[in-house]
């Protein structure tokens, strides 16, 4: 089968979404599929693609989204779909879908559309918010198949939006060679309990929120240990 590849950065290394979406490339290339990768702009880092799989960078350098440079690499995009005649064209995030899916209007092609949606239905990060919305809403009308991270985003897609078909529930993963260096750490798989956190240092992660979690976790623990002390002494 061949399977074209959208991805807005896909060789930075700082995105998680970057990052999920190679892994799912590397293993689509291993069942045998043929696959193009089309990236919206290329980042001064190599990132994790292995320089098998083809790549094209629609531009050379950043541009903003409303800008003739975005006209000119959506058309290069048109052009490659046609040349390449995928038969699924698989979009890492909903608002490309969104732009991009005008751009291959009146090809003959009939390609298959995935969109992988990596954020929260809820969660909008900067401006152009009414945007974000709305593709989303698009993918979920649009595309032949939508997927989303947690069984709460599928309620959120199937209560807010009408979808095409049934949204998959298809969780982040990590990769294999993370988990063995995890458990070749034996001081940190031999703990009873662990809170591990995946991903950068950044306030659109929240990361103090977990310090929050973590200490009402813990009085939580302190009363029931409290009651159960209670009723040992009243027995």
């Amino acid at each position: 089968m061949k399977i074209a590849v959208w991805s807005s950065w896909i060789n930075s290394v700082v995105s998680g979404e970057v990052n999920i979406g190679i892994e799912v490339i590397k293993h689509l290339k291993s069942e045998g599929h043929e696959i193009l990768v089309l990236s919206q702009m290329k980042s001064p880092s190599k990132g994790f693609l292995p320089e098998e799989i083809p790549c094209v960078f629609l531009s050379q350098k950043k541009y903003p989204l409303f800008s003739f440079e975005t006209l000119k690499a959506n058309y290069r995009f048109r052009k490659e779909i046609k040349k390449f005649n995928p038969d699924v064209i698989l979009y890492i995030g909903v608002f490309w879908f969104f732009i991009l899916r005008w751009f291959l209007f009146g090809l003959k092609n009939k390609a298959k559309t995935i969109v992988w949606e990596h954020g929260n239905f809820h969660f909008l990060v900067g401006k152009r918010h009414f945007l974000k919305i709305y593709a989303r809403k698009t993918a979920a009308a649009k595309a032949d198949r939508l997927v989303v991270l947690t069984h709460l985003d599928k309620q959120f897609y199937e209560s807010n939006c009408y979808c095409k078909n049934t949204p998959i529930v298809i969780s982040n993963f990590v990769r294999d060679e993370f988990l063995k260096n995890i458990s070749a750490q034996k001081k940190v798989t031999e703990r009873k309990k662990q809170i591990l956190f995946a991903g950068r240092m950044a306030n659109v992660k929240q990361v103090d929120k977990l310090i929050n979690i973590w200490h009402k976790i813990n009085q939580k623990r302190s009363r029931e240990r409290e009651r159960g002390m209670g009723t040992a002494f009243n027995r």
